[in-house]
């Protein structure tokens, strides 16, 4: 008999210990329920329709003033995670395409907002330098072209 008392123990043990562990998976979950997190995502294309990887992306936070960025995938994905409800501004940029904005984007509490960017051909911008020994002796005012010549190179002129 006290053989058959100590598998009955083990069975009262086991199933307290399963009813915890259950409890505990139950509570878990609730609180995981309970974020107010949201998410922005979507995808990068350009007007072809085709993935752009490697985008910028910027997400601006207009109540905080708080700044996110990240990169599309491979695939033209991007995605931010763990947001406060509240007001956007998305912008999007890659080198060879126009910067997509999009203002006054609006999150609700635990939403999965998606929005798709579609950019545009951009055209190629280019930054020229010309520093003061670069510039030339040219006078574009008049019809005049002046340099100073050592003695030298002058005796060599052809006339």
């Amino acid at each position: 008999m006290t053989k058959m008392h100590v598998q009955s123990g083990s069975r009262s043990t086991i199933h307290l210990f399963l009813t915890f562990a259950l409890l505990l998976l139950v509570v878990c979950a609730n609180a995981r329920a309970q974020s107010t997190q949201g998410t922005i995502l979507g995808s990068i294309h350009d007007s072809s329709g085709a993935v752009v990887p490697n985008a910028d992306v910027i997400l601006t936070s207009i109540d905080e003033g708080t700044i996110r960025t990240t990169r599309s995938s491979a695939g033209g994905e991007y995605r931010f995670v763990d947001l406060k409800a509240g007001h956007y501004t998305i912008t999007a940029d890659a080198p060879g395409y126009a910067k997509w904005t999009a203002n006054g984007v609006v999150l609700a509490v635990r939403q999965e907002l998606r929005i798709d960017v579609k950019l545009a051909i951009g055209q190629v911008r280019q930054k020229v330098v010309v520093t003061g020994n670069d510039v030339s002796a040219i006078d574009t005012d008049t019809p005049t072209i002046s340099g100073a010549r050592t003695g030298q190179v002058a005796l060599r002129l052809e006339f």
